[in-house]
């Protein structure tokens, strides 16, 4: 939609949601003075290389997603599990996710917890939460590919002998 509203902005043509918002681009400005971003990949190998321990954040680092939002592909999901039946209309995935991370006091939690925390606050099925996190591996498997750069630098790493800590 932000590809057409563009287009069409000077045309005075009003643009809404299926919801009845006016769309609008909220515009970010970003600093040109972050010192991250005048790092070169040469620069990166050469400042990473010198450290023992690394972390490494799977998602966004070794791993990027086809969809930018998390919100945006837990309703794809959410949609695919109406779809599919496996999941009532009266249940929204997203704020299930949301709830149960609120009841861990947590915003980081493992995949197989958070199900666990899902199934005791809505009182659901083994079943249906085994085909919920079906559902979510099988979609965030189809929108996620590697960013293979990153991928054999890790695996130099690891040869060299670094301590490496996915995250």
């Amino acid at each position: 939609w932000e590809i057409i509203y563009k287009r069409i902005s000077n045309s005075k043509i009003p643009v809404y949601f299926f919801n009845g918002e006016a769309a609008k681009i909220e515009t970010v400005k970003f600093s040109n003075d972050i010192p991250y971003w005048k790092e070169n990949w040469e620069s990166f190998g050469k400042k990473i290389d010198v450290y023992k321990i690394i972390i490494f954040d799977i998602f966004d680092v070794l791993l990027t997603k086809r969809i930018l939002n998390w919100k945006d592909i837990y309703d794809l999901i959410n949609i695919n599990l109406h779809n599919e039946g496996i999941l009532n209309e009266q249940y929204n995935l997203t704020e299930m996710r949301n709830n149960a991370l609120k009841n861990m006091n947590s915003i980081v939690a493992n995949f197989d917890s958070l199900y666990i925390e899902i199934q005791k606050i809505y009182s659901l099925s083994n079943q249906m939460i085994e085909q919920m996190k079906k559902m979510e591996i099988k979609i965030v498997k189809k929108i996620i590919k590697p960013r293979y750069k990153m991928v054999d630098k890790y695996k130099k790493l690891l040869k060299d002998d670094k301590d490496i800590f996915l995250i």
